[in-house]
């Protein structure tokens, strides 16, 4: 038995637990469906370098967003 998309929305912006969210946020975007539909694009993707503009708004957002994350905290890091 399914959730009607109404209830998933109210679902969602009661909030997910912590724990559920990774896999919430798979479910609910199908990325296994759009990896599976684009082999290899991911990887492309993940070894092309970022576009500059991109890269700069999000290293100035980091640390406003992510203050005290553990991948973010030095600059550098391997966040």
């Amino acid at each position: 038995m399914g959730l009607a998309v109404g209830q998933v929305k109210l679902r969602c912006r009661k909030g997910i637990p912590s724990s559920l969210r990774a896999r919430a946020w798979q479910l609910l975007s199908d990325s296994q469906g759009l990896l599976d539909a684009n082999p290899g694009l991911f990887q492309e993707l993940e070894g092309a370098a970022g576009e500059r503009r991109w890269l700069e708004a999000i290293e100035k957002d980091l640390h406003r967003q992510f203050p005290f994350h553990e991948m973010f905290v030095a600059r550098g890091g391997h966040g």
